[in-house]
């Protein structure tokens, strides 16, 4: 833990957490007289939006379904879909898809039950929220993810984008967090093998900031050392389509939101969610790029829990740097072996334009310095020092 942090803190998870092939069936158990589904056009062309309403329909529920929530879900969309179902009233939200079908039930349930909010209150340009999120009293809230990278439904922020200035905003507060979450595996079979990498490693660059991360904890790590132990060992298998690896894959990312909700991110999503949102890369890929830069930026002032990684994915000897290189050189092999590309120039980025564009592509610095993946990034983030980072 941090010098001089608090020795009080609070670790915030959902209050049920339900897992298992076919544990979707637990929304049997539903309380409550209407639900809103919301979702995206794919887990409504699969059937999955339907399977749920299956089983909220057996508890005597009535249900709708929300399915336009895009890939990188936009503040403006939040307004449209409370404004559509505000008279409906539904008492029941569920969250059924990726992070971002997630994120927007989470958005969706803030301003529906807090109208006096507005989206320029908790999504100021710049600084903190005007206004504080307040606990919900009038529904319940299920997270069910369909994909194993994101963490959201275990975790107290939401993500937006802000299509005004192509950045991506995020909100938290221990009032987001799901009540329940339910990872039923059946929803991840039928992930097409890119997503399957690309979350993987979004879970990865969950996993092993947070227990490196300035604010770790006894109880992050535990999460975080058995997402990376679990991530390392059956990603490759899951991209192959083998359903154990996948099921094992998707506890990985739920441990991996758990950590990082409770401990906090790096620089390598700083600057993921800064060049996955400029040109348009998927979000665990951005992220992934940086993760082997992050490592070695972060090395020098990590060096313990570095080592305890390393050591827990086959490291056996005492040397630091050593460690960090092994560690560095098993993500490497397993994009290899993945087919992910590791270069700016292997994604088709030319470096010279990316190296002329990052004053301006990081001068949030500047404009925000509490930003939550810079605070607690071991390393100190000034613009010098990053403008360092890719040659590291």
């Amino acid at each position: 833990m941090k010098s001089g942090a608090l020795s009080v803190r609070t670790f915030i998870i959902p209050r049920e957490v339900v897992w298992g092939r076919g544990s979707v069936q637990s929304l049997e158990k539903t309380k409550g007289k209407k639900a809103l589904i919301i979702t995206d056009k794919n887990m409504a062309k699969v059937g999955a939006a339907e399977k749920v309403e299956h089983y909220l329909r057996n508890s005597g529920i009535e249900t709708r379904v929300f399915d336009s929530v895009e890939p990188e879900f936009s503040i403006v969309t939040i307004p449209q879909i409370v404004e559509q179902y505000r008279d409906y009233a539904p008492d029941a939200i569920i969250g059924l898809g990726g992070g971002s079908s997630i994120d927007a039930a989470k958005a969706f349930r803030i301003f529906y039950e807090q109208p006096n909010l507005t989206v320029q209150d908790i999504f100021p340009a710049a600084g903190p929220p005007r206004k504080a999120v307040q606990p919900s009293t009038k529904t319940t809230f299920t997270a069910i993810p369909t994909t194993s990278g994101t963490g959201s439904e275990m975790s107290f922020v939401f993500v937006a984008s802000d299509p005004l200035d192509n950045a991506k905003r995020a909100v938290g507060s221990p009032f987001i967090v799901p009540d329940k979450a339910i990872l039923d595996p059946d929803f991840t079979d039928s992930m097409p093998r890119s997503v399957q990498i690309d979350s993987g490693f979004d879970a990865l660059s969950h996993a092993i900031p947070a227990y490196y991360s300035s604010f770790r904890n006894d109880f992050s790590k535990a999460y975080a050392i058995q997402s990376i132990r679990l991530a390392m060992q059956y990603l490759t298998a899951a991209a192959d389509g083998d359903k154990e690896a996948k099921e094992h894959m998707h506890y990985a990312a739920s441990f991996a939101g758990t950590a990082f909700t409770n401990s906090g991110l790096g620089v390598e999503h700083y600057l993921g969610h800064l060049y996955g949102a400029k040109y348009h890369m998927p979000h665990g890929r951005s992220c992934g790029l940086a993760l082997t830069h992050a490592i070695r930026f972060n090395a020098s002032v990590a060096k313990q829990a570095i080592m305890e990684i390393s050591s827990a994915i086959g490291y056996s000897g005492q040397n630091a740097d050593q460690a960090s290189d092994y560690l560095v050189k098993r993500i490497l092999d397993l994009k290899k072996k993945l087919g992910v590309p590791e270069t700016l120039k292997e994604y088709g980025i030319a470096e010279d334009i990316f190296k002329a564009e990052l004053p301006d592509m990081i001068a949030d610095f500047n404009k925000n310095p509490m930003l939550p993946p810079l605070v607690s990034n071991p390393q100190k983030c000034t613009v010098e020092n990053m403008e360092k980072f890719w040659g590291k």
